[in-house]
């Protein structure tokens, strides 16, 4: 009995010292994501519509502004211009894809750069013969706008032309300029 204890004790001890043996487990990991759209913006452009000028001397360069409601004025020399039939536009902005929260505000920017403008063809007007120098953009307005569902609408925009004196008929076509717009929801970058 004592032998037979002995083999006992002794094969206790062994499966006691002895490795246990490795296990493994296994489990799914889910892995999301939701996607939305970037932040963007688009406008509507600034549409001056048809201006009349006089060629020759004017007395000075002439300034025309238009709002988003696409009201035109002149802010100074308004000799020998008038405004034509055709209608105006002016821009609106738009910014989609924000995470700000509702009723915060987002802010635009409109840099002109060199605020050239360019002869070129606007609908059925063709580019001028002679494109005018000096022709430029030369201000803008803008507003903040109040921020809903991740969207803003920027509508109190409003953009400045000066257009030179001393046209000549040659110079009578379309013209074409742009301005870089950004907006910013105030969450960072």
């Amino acid at each position: 009995m004592r032998y037979a204890r002995l083999l006992l004790s002794a094969g206790v001890a062994a499966a006691l010292a002895a490795p246990a043996a490795a296990e493994t487990a296994s489990t799914t990991l889910d892995v999301t994501v939701s996607l939305q759209p970037a932040l963007t913006v688009s406008c509507t452009p600034a549409d001056f519509g048809v201006l009349k000028l006089a060629t020759g001397n004017r007395g000075s360069f002439t300034l025309v502004q238009i709002g988003s409601n696409g009201t035109r004025s002149f802010p100074g020399n308004a000799n020998g211009v008038s405004f034509g039939a055709s209608g105006s536009s002016g821009p609106v902005c738009t910014m989609t894809g924000s995470a700000a929260s509702n009723s915060s505000f987002a802010s635009i920017s409109m840099a002109i750069g060199d605020g050239a403008m360019a002869g070129g063809a606007v609908g059925a007007i063709a580019a001028p013969e002679t494109a005018l120098s000096g022709f430029a953009i030369t201000g803008t307005t803008t507003n903040d706008a109040e921020v809903i569902s991740g969207e803003a609408r920027f509508d109190a925009l409003g953009v400045t032309i000066r257009i030179p004196n001393n046209l000549i008929p040659q110079n009578y076509g379309g013209y074409v300029g742009t301005i870089q717009v950004t907006v910013d929801d105030g969450l960072g970058g």
